[in-house]
């Protein structure tokens, strides 16, 4: 029999033979399982011996041929490779085995710390080990729901309003100083103090924005900015509150509603521009009406996001009204920036501009962990679903998402791919194209009514610095982006 013979007997003995396990599983909440493992003496020397196996036919003895050495020899020269060896090699067959007996759905990487197993005097192995796992739960009946799309057909009122917004975007927009009171759409430069009990504790350099009722930064928001800034001129000062986001990184200011006191330093009004060939050709359109039709185009796309966003959290509500479960505040954080990364994706997909991505993910960064923990139990529940009704994302499926998303950011495939493994976001889309999915059978399955929709106003603006900065927050733009954005949504 040859050693490649013996090698395959081998891996084939081990795939069969199951290990004699003695496990105790805790349970620290809906989600949370501690896990001590035991392993037998015998199952750790059946191991140890197939390692030696494999082993003595190339091992290097000094004083002896390789291969020659004896079997002993062997073991006692190489006692600490075989001992590492077999605990990985058993420690990986124990989960793989106690998931599948245990039926664990595991939902991340086992808190294990494999330098800290030890093989006891006696010959048996034990290790423990924190696993956080999918909820057990009784799937709530998703068949027959009562839900209310909504329906648009944007107006030439919109349409307006969007061309300006995206000659604001495009930079094509001029802005001048002004000697006057501050009004919505004007662009202020100031700069931002934030007090506590009266003292600074922040200051930030000079910031531009847009004047609209809420204003966002990176890890915080003025709400009602219109009321407070409005009638402002330069040099006036004005006083604000100032909503700090719960992912500050210094736990004093996580969630607080601080004072703040704007420093207005100059008032800047938009100039717009005629709609002539140099300005259409920046959007890779001839005419002033191909461009009005593109950008119709652009608001259907749009709007399809509100419509399935709307149906989503109706789906939520209804779905969840028996779901209470615990879930650890770490999955919770986790989920969050998962959350952060889907929306992004999706609202690429859906042609909205830079800063409104920015807005919404800056809505998203300061939700309540209650709020994010309604989306995991979502998730839970939309996964069983999928199981249920064998649900997937093919490879095609996938493929077909990259291309989507390397259209919209006129980028190769490659590259999108790429950038998508770096990341370890490609499970983030396969899940997205699943959720989805769901969403739609759930759909089909339902009582639809219908409403009419009114397309939001504009009514915040987007500043790309953090009141924390060494929080770490993906980049962010500002209303006059240095690349153009087409009524495609591209750049």
């Amino acid at each position: 029999m040859t050693e490649t013979d013996t090698s395959q007997q081998h891996v084939a003995a081990e795939a069969e033979e199951k290990l004699a396990l003695d496990v105790r599983i805790d349970e620290n909440g809906a989600c949370e399982r501690h896990i001590v493992v035991t392993v037998s003496a015998a199952d750790v020397e059946r191991y140890r011996d197939r390692t030696l196996d494999e082993l003595v036919p190339d091992a290097f003895v000094p004083g002896f041929r390789p291969g020659k050495a004896p079997r002993q020899l062997v073991a006692n020269h190489y006692r600490q490779k075989i001992t590492d060896q077999v605990k990985a090699l058993i420690v990986q067959k124990s989960l793989a085995q106690l998931i599948d007996e245990k039926q664990l759905i595991p939902i991340s990487e086992p808190d294990l710390d494999l330098d800290s197993v030890e093989i006891a005097d006696d010959g048996h192995l034990t290790f423990e080990f924190d696993l956080e796992v999918r909820p057990e739960f009784e799937l709530p009946q998703w068949k027959g729901l009562s839900l209310v799309e909504l329906r648009y057909e944007p107006s030439e009122e919109d349409i307006q309003t969007e061309l300006l917004s995206l000659l604001r975007q495009n930079a094509l927009v001029s802005y001048e100083p002004v000697n006057e009171p501050a009004q919505l759409e004007d662009l202020l430069v100031v700069r931002l103090s934030l007090l506590d009990d009266g003292k600074v504790f922040r200051v930030t350099d000079e910031v531009r924005l847009s004047l609209r009722p809420t204003i966002y930064f990176r890890d915080a928001r003025i709400d009602n900015a219109d009321q407070s800034l409005c009638g402002a001129r330069a040099g006036d000062t004005v006083d604000v509150k100032v909503q700090l986001a719960q992912s500050v990184p210094d736990e004093r200011w996580q969630g607080r509603l601080v004072d703040g006191r704007v420093e207005v330093l100059e008032v800047k009004r938009a100039r717009y521009p005629e709609l002539n060939a140099l300005v259409l050709g920046t959007f890779g359109v001839k005419t002033e009406a191909q461009l009005r039709e593109a950008i119709r185009h652009r608001m259907e796309q749009r709007f399809a996001h509100y419509r399935d966003e709307h149906i989503s959290e109706q789906v939520t509500e209804l779905l969840l009204k028996e779901a209470h479960w615990d879930l650890p505040p770490r999955m919770l954080r986790r989920q969050l920036q998962r959350e952060l990364e889907r929306l992004r994706y999706e609202l690429w997909l859906r042609n909205f501009s830079v800063d409104e991505i920015e807005k919404r993910l800056s809505e998203l960064r300061g939700e309540a962990l209650e709020a994010t923990a309604k989306k995991l139990r979502r998730h839970f529940i939309l996964e069983r679903i999928a199981e249920e009704e064998e649900i997937e994302a093919s490879n095609a499926d996938l493929d077909a998402y990259i291309q989507q998303l390397a259209e919209q950011r006129e980028e190769s495939p490659r590259r999108v791919r790429a950038r998508l493994e770096k990341s370890g976001d490609l499970d983030v889309v396969r899940n997205l194209i699943v959720e989805q999915r769901v969403l739609d059978l759930i759909r089909q399955h339902a009582q639809i009514s219908y409403q009419d929709f009114s397309w939001p106003k504009l009514t915040y603006s987007s500043v790309p610095e953090a009141l924390f900065p060494e929080t770490s927050i993906p980049e962010a733009r500002h209303d006059e982006p240095e690349s153009p954005v087409t009524p495609d949504g591209q750049r």
